[in-house]
């Protein structure tokens, strides 16, 4: 097990060229199966006090709430998404090129000029009203 999570790990380190959290979708599987045969080979063998085991596990499960809990806390869309896509719609029209990401064809429309270039790499610049 530890041969094969360690295969997955060092792969997407060498091979996945992004190198972004998106990719511990692929990862994420394997820690937990980890972590089940070792509390399971640890709870078997009375190696030592269970509670052990048992935080160990709840505080993995802490750790997943929390990094679940924050971004709903923050609520980006309506706290960042929302009122710039609202500026856009009030102060561009559909012929305006808009520079960035994509997000904003989602509530402007497919006939809007939309550049995805999150970074702003393309050389373009956007006409000002």
């Amino acid at each position: 097990m530890v041969t094969i999570t360690g295969a997955v790990c060092l792969f997407l380190w060498l091979f996945e060229g992004a190198k972004i959290s998106t990719y511990l979708l692929h990862e994420i599987p394997w820690f937990c199966f980890a972590l089940a045969l070792a509390v399971a080979d640890y709870w078997s063998k009375s190696r030592g006090p269970r509670i052990v085991a048992v935080a160990v596990v709840g505080f993995v499960i802490f750790l997943a709430s929390v990094r679940t809990a924050v971004p709903a806390v923050r609520d980006n869309y309506h706290q960042r998404y929302l009122p710039a896509a609202l500026f856009l719609r009030q102060n561009a029209s559909p012929s305006d090129l808009v520079m960035g990401s994509a997000e904003p064809v989602f509530y402007l429309g497919s006939d809007w000029h939309v550049l995805d270039d999150i970074l702003m790499g393309t050389g373009k610049i956007p006409a000002t009203s």
